[in-house]
């Protein structure tokens, strides 16, 4: 656990993350030293005809390959779950999870369990406006020389790196924002998306390291949000009413649906026939490269009966009125569609006669835009510009001081409304995923709370927040708030009242508490020093006890996060002899000290009786002596009935 993780990281190297990718990816391009095997990679994309180009463009910046060696390096921290709070009936079987702790490490974490399964990630980070708004926060464990070894740097170069911390430079807030982004994408769905509030100040610099890290191609839209009618006073000669929403798929291949679903209300959608309602759209294209020469071949005559409306694309005594494309300043245009599509699908569109100046008689040809597609009412697109009042950051403001009795508790909070208008536009449907690791006020909570009551719905929340200290003389302190999330897990808590009042929905109102937690230096050296071949004297279990959880418990729910089993899992106490371990799935954990060779013989007979199916067993490795270790080994690579069951060690 924490143990392998500090060796592992000795021989982390800033390139680390991109080659376990290719790894995992690409096996057979490495040989049996780890070494990539490059020329064999750049032979099979040649003979698939992709082009190697040496040319290219980068954003550098000071501090980035020590970004790519945080993105690269495993957490030495732990999870430690509130018991006291997790046990509350509202919040027993909650699928929700506040997560107290620096959102680096908790992105960490959540890999084992989430990688590939968070559908929207939406985060509002520092604006890094001044020195008080944003200070670089991650730690540096090393000199300059030997910064200097592990990135691959001059010495002059690693003093600047390090020089970096507590500093507001574009190079600080980059190296910052850059290892969270990385890890960001590998937890999102193939459809996933990421929305990143932020404005002026470092948008420039946002765009070009998220073309970087998600490419240029999964580029959704820089949304422009009207978040200040009034218009900023800051700036001296421009009053700036709005802010930035910067949006990436994680796959722009993947089945990725964008937009708003339209209402049964729609007054557009006012003609009807047997299949449904719908609306009528001019064939004629309209938009960019309208010219008849910009497609000859969408330029052709379509037959209309004058009687009824339908059409034919060959001229007959019934359908004898030629329609054309052809604009009304009288040049020929062309049409959307081509002969084949119009031949396949003639019963969608419908001929009019309009009114054209000049001529007595002009027929023109409409589609018919139906409510639903395939079963399913159809998405409009989402404009770039968000504008609804409801957007205004004073909104925020007024749902806090509605929950909480001031506006000024926490500064500039986003509206709900905003992080509801994201979830409606990826279509968030049940059992997504939302992460948002810069969670603040937890709006994000709010807004997935309150869209799950219009639907009874079951979206789900995982919020992270660093236990940031509040100074004395601010409004939320003298209201007895000590830290950050203690503001943002009240909001949660007083929004789910209100909406459960007002609503009377029945969703998951609760949410499980977790803490990030580091161990002491003592600790740590406990740890290094542990002697597997030694009698254990030590309770090397209670070294993880915290102020809210029991070492066991925090061990157990780190384990079960690193093994894919996520927060809300539930693991379930299985008997041996006296020994009693915990069982999750096809999981069997051994973490507190006691284990015997009795307890040994019973799990034997019950694996070899498939009474007990499993395919692991988990040691939390300093709990067991060493005898009983090797009497372990042994047995579980001596099963009978061809049961093969994988034993892994921890430290």
């Amino acid at each position: 656990m924490i143990k392998d993780n500090i060796v592992k990281n000795q021989s982390i190297r800033p390139n680390s993350f991109e080659l376990e990718a290719l790894k995992n990816n690409f096996p057979q391009f490495f040989n049996k030293d780890d070494e990539f095997l490059f020329e064999q990679f750049k032979a099979l994309l040649q003979q698939n005809d992709v082009t190697l180009n040496k040319e290219g463009y980068e954003l550098k910046f000071l501090g980035k390959s020590y970004a790519r060696y945080l993105s690269s390096t495993k957490t030495e921290t732990f999870i430690s779950p509130d018991i006291e709070h997790n046990s509350l009936p509202e919040n027993q079987n909650s699928e929700n999870v506040y997560i107290i702790g620096d959102n680096i490490d908790v992105l960490k974490h959540l890999m084992g369990s989430y990688a590939g399964k968070i559908k929207c990630i939406y985060i509002d980070p520092p604006y890094n406006t001044d020195s008080k708004d944003f200070a670089y926060p991650d730690s540096f464990a090393f000199d300059a020389d030997k910064l200097s070894e592990i990135l691959g740097i001059d010495i002059e170069e690693a003093e600047r790196v390090i020089n970096l911390k507590g500093k507001s430079s574009h190079s600080a807030w980059l190296t910052f924002v850059y290892p969270r982004l990385v890890l960001a994408r590998t937890l999102l769905t193939d459809d996933g998306v990421i929305f990143i509030s932020i404005n002026d100040n470092e948008m420039t610099n946002l765009k070009l390291i998220c073309d970087e890290i998600f490419g240029e191609g999964n580029f959704l839209a820089e949304f422009i949000v009207r978040s200040n009618p009034r218009g900023s006073q800051a700036s001296k000669f421009v009053a700036v009413e709005h802010e930035y929403l910067l949006a990436y798929v994680k796959d722009k291949n993947a089945n990725l649906k964008l937009g708003f679903s339209k209402s049964e209300e729609d007054s557009d959608y006012n003609l009807s026939d047997d299949i449904g309602k719908y609306r009528l759209l001019g064939l004629r294209q309209r938009g960019g490269a309208w010219r008849r020469s910009d497609r000859p071949d969408m330029y052709y005559p379509i037959f209309v009966n004058p009687n009824t409306g339908r059409v034919s694309l060959e001229e007959s005594a019934e359908f004898n009125k030629c329609a054309l494309p052809v604009r009304p300043s009288g040049e020929d245009s062309r049409w959307t569609w081509g002969k084949a599509r119009a031949l396949k699908d003639s019963s969608l569109l419908v001929g009019k006669r309009v009114n054209r100046d000049g001529q007595e008689e002009f027929w023109d040809i409409f589609r018919k835009d139906y409510l639903y597609q395939d079963g399913e009412i159809s998405i409009a697109k989402a404009k770039s510009i968000f504008d609804q009042k409801e957007l205004n950051y004073q909104n925020g403001g007024n749902e806090l001081k509605t929950l909480l009795g001031d506006s000024e508790i926490f500064k500039f909070p986003k509206p709900s409304f905003l992080i509801k208008k994201i979830l409606q536009m990826i279509g968030l449907s049940d059992n997504d995923i939302v992460l948002d690791f810069f969670s603040g006020s937890a709006t994000s909570a709010h807004a997935v709370l309150d869209l799950n009551a219009t639907d009874s719905g079951k979206r789900k929340y995982i919020l992270v927040q660093i236990a940031e200290s509040l100074k004395e003389n601010t409004i939320a302190y003298k209201a007895g708030y000590r830290s950050i999330d203690e503001i943002g897990r009240y909001r949660i808590q007083q929004a789910a009242k209100q909406i459960k009042e007002s609503t009377k929905a029945k969703i998951d109102y609760g949410f499980k508490l977790y803490r990030l937690e580091p161990l002491s230096d003592k600790t740590l050296d406990k740890l290094e020093k542990f002697n597997p071949d030694s009698l254990i004297y030590d309770d090397m279990v209670n070294i993880f006890r915290t102020d809210t959880s029991n070492g066991k418990e925090a061990i157990l729910t780190t384990y079960l996060l690193m093994d894919g089993c996520g927060f809300t899992s539930g693991s379930k106490p299985y008997k041996l002899n006296e020994y009693i371990a915990d069982k999750f799935k096809d999981n069997l954990y051994l973490i507190d000290q006691g284990l015997t060779s009795e307890d040994i013989v019973v799990l034997v007979k019950l694996l070899e009786s498939r009474k007990l199916d499993i395919n692991r067993v988990i040691l939390y490795s300093y709990s067991i002596t060493f005898s009983v270790l090797q009497e372990l080994k042994k047995n579980l690579s001596n099963l009978q009935n061809n049961k093969h069951v994988e034993l892994i060690e921890r430290y």
